[in-house]
């Protein structure tokens, strides 16, 4: 057979060549062939139709090689067309099962490993067999720098799309992928066939790993978001690190489990790259377990990848680097790359030249920071916090916590809490949600709770200038309380409750500054989170603040009420003129009846 002008015998390796010759191939005759084989499994179709696809063509290129086109082959004519026990059975299974390919037994042998190996389109459509996107596992690849020396790992491969783009990318030595779901790893399997017999599929836990197992280079595309489990816990590899840092919180993110797998893996002066969650590189449920890698300089860079990379889920991610002897890590932010193709963004050609450029010299995106400073961060490792630089570069600025007497969280209550305090009728105590804060104004109106709770509130009732701030959510809230004579209000969890130093900062002059661009983008550098922006109190404190002098501060406090009055009386003008136009038509009807 001659497939893109080169021989190939059956079930032997593809050159670097050929699979990059493979990408050239006609994508909408490949998907048409896919379709008709959709078409022929009508009721049959799941959510791992696609794997099924790549048994059945597999099925359809082996026969077609022996010269038989027998549409329902024998359990006989499997064994004798395909030598591997695993996936012979795999392709029983489907005969079996009943699955129709006549329309693949049409189809060229160079169309059907087209089919095999490409990453289909109709494939994004179903997360639990998802590859690690073309444009991320290209990048890992160049980071990684895997020579034709290199014993190459993927842990947690899924179907071997990784495998595909190492072998196609950089030529290893050998390439070991560990998939522990049986169904991907017959998958990776088959289109290990086409790769050479340097390649080894294996159906095992990476944490039970032999410590034997140990490569050059790792790259790993884990499971996010998950949690730990008793079954983890009877793994070697969790004792191990019990044994060496402790036993972390239980609710601490296997993202750091995953990373420790790969450098446990390595062999000296090897290097890792691994998929983690954004929260993982700053929440404070990991922050023990990043100060131990940090200790151990396992940590060589973390890089904060666009948004979008995966069509199945939102979750923001990051990719480690992890290697021996870091003394220092260097953060790289290429949220500003990517290019959207529909729903989704994708890492091109261009973005990872970019990226890897960035990943050598320092830049705008790229900066190389001290263990010594990420110590003073808290450990915080989202490269945002280092590379915003210093939004507020005045001489008079100050860390925000040097002008604070105090900061406390409001009153945490659901609805039905909420419901329970509620009064109907006015009393002397009212309660303060985010809602009710608009456009840097209270509402007049607020709602009234019970007097016989006020003792157990009483640690979060607001005072005369408290600057009050959304802790959660952007845009941004900020409000300076001014509390009625012999009211009391109870602020929300929502809200961080602030007192200031007045004899140093005027509360109207520190709430216009948190209003302002620069301060708007102060808070940004501080939050954390995609979804959701989160301000940490820690943040909070260390916020600069352009601090004038006094007289200065309330020279522009004068004028800055004056504004904030102004704005209350068009305010209040405004309430009197809707509620007018609302009872206008009521006032004309009951005029027209008495006429």
């Amino acid at each position: 057979m001659v497939y893109f002008g080169y021989d190939i015998p059956k079930e032997s390796e593809l050159s670097k060549e050929q699979l990059k010759d493979l990408e050239k191939s006609d994508m909408a005759k490949l998907t048409k062939i896919a379709i008709a084989l959709a078409d022929e499994n009508r009721g049959k179709f799941h959510e791992s139709f696609y794997i099924t696809q790549v048994g059945l063509s597999y099925l359809a290129y082996l026969l077609i090689q022996h010269n038989n086109k027998d549409s329902k082959p024998s359990n006989d004519t499997i064994d004798t067309i395909c030598q591997d026990k695993e996936i012979a059975q795999y392709l029983k299974k489907l005969i079996t099962e009943g699955y129709n390919f006549s329309s693949l037994l049409s189809a060229q042998p160079e169309e059907l490993i087209g089919l095999i190996l490409l990453d289909m389109e109709n494939e994004q459509k179903y997360p639990k067999f998802y590859p690690t996107p073309e444009g991320l596992t290209k990048l890992a690849i160049r980071l990684l720098q895997i020579t034709e020396t290199d014993d190459y790992a993927d842990f947690c491969s899924g179907i071997g799309s990784s495998m595909i783009t190492a072998v196609k990318e950089s030529s290893p030595k050998s390439c070991t992928i560990y998939e522990i779901n049986n169904e991907s790893n017959i998958i990776a399997s088959i289109r290990s066939k086409f790769l050479g017999d340097t390649i080894s599929v294996k159906s095992e836990n990476v944490f039970s790993l032999s410590k034997k197992d140990v490569f050059d280079k790792i790259f790993s595309n884990y499971p996010l978001g998950l949690r730990l489990n008793e079954q983890f816990k009877e793994t070697a590899l969790y004792s191990e690190i019990k044994n060496r840092f402790g036993e972390f919180p239980k609710a601490t993110s296997t993202d750091w489990y995953f990373n420790y797998a790969l450098v446990t893996h390595l062999k000296t002066n090897g290097k890792a790259v691994g998929i983690m969650t954004n929260a993982g590189t700053w929440n404070t449920l990991d922050r023990d377990i990043r100060e131990k890698f940090l200790a151990s300089k396992y940590i060589e860079a973390i890089i904060a990848l666009p948004d979008k990379l995966f069509p199945y889920t939102g979750i923001g991610v990051s990719m480690i680097i992890l290697s021996e002897n870091n003394e220092k890590v260097r953060f790289i932010d290429c949220k500003h790359l990517g290019q959207n193709k529909r729903r989704i963004n994708i890492l091109a050609d261009r973005d990872i030249d970019t990226i890897v450029e960035m990943y050598h010299s320092n830049s705008e995106h790229s900066k190389v920071v001290s263990l010594a400073d990420i110590k003073k961060e808290e450990f915080n490792l989202n490269p945002s916090r280092y590379l915003e630089g210093d939004i507020v570069n005045s001489k008079d600025a100050v860390e925000f916590g040097s002008i604070i007497k105090s900061i406390t969280r409001g009153a945490h209550y659901n609805a039905s809490e909420l419901d329970e305090i509620s009064s109907n009728i006015p009393t002397s105590i009212q309660y303060l949600m985010l809602s009710n804060i608009k456009n840097g104004l209270i509402d007049d109106d607020l709602p009234f709770v019970k007097e016989d709770i006020a003792n157990k509130y009483n640690k979060y009732l607001i005072q005369d200038n408290n600057i009050l701030l959304s802790k959660n959510g952007y845009p941004f809230k900020v409000a300076l309380a001014t509390v009625p004579k012999n009211k009391k209000i109870i602020a929300n969890g929502n809200l961080f409750v602030i007192e200031l130093d007045e004899t140093r900062a005027n509360p109207y002059y520190i709430k216009a500054f948190l209003e302002s661009d620069v301060g708007i983008k102060s808070l940004k550098s501080i939050s954390v989170g995609m979804a959701i922006p989160n301000i940490a109190i820690n943040g909070l404190m260390k916020l600069k603040i352009p601090l004038v002098p006094l007289k200065e501060q309330e020279k522009f406090a004068a004028e800055y009420q004056t504004t904030l009055d102004e704005i209350a009386l068009y305010k209040r003008k405004i309430e009197k003129s809707v509620n007018a136009l609302l009872s206008s038509f009521k006032e004309h009807t009951i005029e027209s009846a008495t006429t």
